[in-house]
């Protein structure tokens, strides 16, 4: 028997039933291997040999699990490939291959047939996006251990599962019924993020685990990426973890056994685990020296320089100069207006932007007030510098990545201690602050604090390029809200003013009956009327005497109400 493969259209391969005419082992043009063994398709002219199953693949298949193209057989060995069918790697050639769709599958997937489960008609069956056969709902009863390929934990002995037995493909029923799309408090920006399968190694935003094959909810165009358990995590985000997983770590906190826990919070305070905390507790209770006490050691020079840009009270004051989240701005119609310019924002008006910055920090009366209650604070000693201990993760890290970005000042270490405080205190607050809460008032206040950090000659530049990057997502974001909530304010304001111009045409309708007579008058109007008339132009005063013995008032009127003993 001989065929025209089309792999091999140059000659005939002849069906061969015994071994090959050398003693060679020969190599099978589609999948690599060198087990060839009888029958199998063969061209002695050019020494190549097909596999009996390979050579009758064919070129172009019609798959339902990816019905929009055709799968066209490809033989390349592509490293880092997965099959969408069993999500497992595609190690060797040949497979299936949609290059429009980037869709690809193992040749034993894309060629198995449906399976049927008429032995489990009666139990929940369901066809799941991520794999290509129907998934029934199964309780497990395992002595392995067997992930889900959603969120890649245990799937515990005696939880329900959605699985296909045949290739071991395996969700928790929860994630097996995750929706498509999301609305996630943590993504406001770009609206839906997408449930996808991912096949290369992604982190979560917030949990910032590392994740390979696992299900993930996409935003295409920030690119930011959630795993199946963040997603989940709805309303004020504050602990980066998964409380399943840090039950133990939540036990020991709260009995104050701070050994071996490690909890970041998202919103508070990034820079120091719990172990930290409680160390740099116990240093605040052995230090002597405050953040005022630092000030008072500046030359008088330094203390002049410091009092031209900021001002503090030393008065005792327990919630003053407390560090909290600016509250996002409500919008005012001078807002709106500025809104509205920003749809046509250049570079010439980026510019104009970070005049008007440039010009707050210049004003000669304008100091920004220090907390308060940052000058009681005890000092903690980091390599040399004096700083409050809640801000001593935060110099910590700045160090441990940009160096000693004051070593071009050759002024005094407590100086330096309080240009630093400055500094980190920024930081600080920006790490406690979401891009979308940032204000115009907030930007002002960290250019300042930036700005006095770069005259005192600190290298920041790495601080000031970050900044003009908030500077533009703030303009971005404010550019968004035209998209939905301007008109939303706009709709209910034009909603209230036509509610008021139907109460004022209501009321000149009435107006006009009026005049026109239609509006019957009583007779007590009647005679308010000729009163109107006859006293128009009268002085108040005048008939007061005209019958004073004569006139008398309405006693049922005056009496009326009154209780006098």
């Amino acid at each position: 028997m001989e065929i025209q493969h089309f792999f091999h259209e140059k000659h005939l391969m002849l069906l061969r039933h015994g071994k090959t005419t050398d003693d060679q082992k020969n190599i099978c043009g589609i999948c690599a291997r060198s087990d060839i063994e009888a029958p199998f398709y063969a061209c002695d002219l050019c020494g190549y040999y097909l596999h009996k199953s390979c050579a009758e693949l064919p070129r172009l298949l019609n798959h339902f699990f990816h019905p929009s193209h055709p799968l066209k057989l490809y033989t390349r060995n592509y490293k880092n490939y997965h099959c969408h069918s069993c999500h497992r790697p595609l190690s060797n050639p040949p497979y299936f291959y949609c290059a429009e769709c980037n869709f690809k599958m193992h040749v034993e997937c894309a060629m198995m047939p449906p399976i049927s489960y008429t032995e489990v008609e009666q139990k929940e069956i369901i066809q799941h996006f991520s794999h290509q056969h129907l998934l029934p709902l199964v309780e497990i009863d395992n002595k392995d251990e067997i992930d889900c390929w959603g969120c890649q934990s245990t799937i515990c002995s005696g939880d329900r599962a959605y699985g296909c037995t045949n290739c071991e493909y395996f969700l928790h029923e929860s994630c097996a019924k995750l929706p498509r799309e999301i609305q996630h408090p943590y993504h406001r920006c770009h609206g839906l993020l997408a449930l996808q399968i991912m096949h290369f190694q992604f982190q979560c935003k917030l949990c910032t685990k590392s994740y390979e094959i696992a299900f993930t909810f996409k935003c295409e165009k920030c690119r930011l990426q959630l795993c199946v358990k963040c997603s989940a995590m709805r309303g004020t985000i504050k602990y980066i973890a998964h409380v399943h997983c840090v039950t133990s770590e939540i036990i020991k906190a709260l009995t104050r056994d701070l050994r071996d826990v490690e909890l970041k919070t998202l919103g508070e305070d990034i820079w120091k685990s719990a172990q930290d905390a409680a160390k740099l507790e116990e240093e605040q209770d052995n230090s002597l020296l405050t953040l005022k006490d630092v000030i008072n050691a500046l030359t008088v020079t330094e203390l002049d320089l410091l009092m031209a840009f900021y001002k503090w009270d030393n008065a005792s004051s327990k919630n003053k100069g407390r560090l909290e989240k600016s509250p996002q701005s409500k919008l005012r119609d001078e807002d709106v207006n500025r809104i509205l310019e920003l749809s046509c924002f250049t570079n010439v008006e980026f510019k104009k932007f970070f005049d008007e910055l440039r010009a707050y920090f210049n004003h000669n009366q304008r100091r920004l007030e220090l907390n308060s209650s940052d000058l009681r604070l005890k000092i903690k000693l980091v390599k040399g510098y004096k700083v409050p201990f809640t801000l001593a993760p935060v110099l910590k890290t700045l160090l441990g990545n940009c160096g000693d970005v004051s070593s071009w000042s050759e002024s005094t270490k407590e100086w330096k201690s309080i240009v630093y405080y400055i500094l980190c205190l920024v930081l600080k607050r920006m790490s406690i602050t979401k891009v979308g809460d940032i204000t115009r008032n907030l930007l002002q206040e960290w250019y300042f604090h930036l700005r006095f950090v770069e005259f005192c000659k600190f290298k920041i530049g790495f601080a000031l390029a970050h900044l003009e990057r908030l500077v533009r997502a703030f303009l971005g974001l404010e550019a968004k809200r035209l998209e939905d909530e301007i008109p939303t304010m706009l709709n209910r304001k034009m909603a209230k003013l036509q509610q008021e111009m139907e109460d004022v045409k209501s009321k000149l309708k009435k107006c006009e009956e009026y005049n026109e007579g239609s509006c019957a008058k009583s007779d007590f109007m009647n005679k308010c009327l000729n009163e109107a008339s006859e006293l128009r132009w009268n002085n108040a005063y005048e008939g007061l005497f005209t019958d004073p013995q004569g006139a008398s008032p309405d006693y049922d009127l005056w009496e009326s109400g009154m209780n006098i003993s």
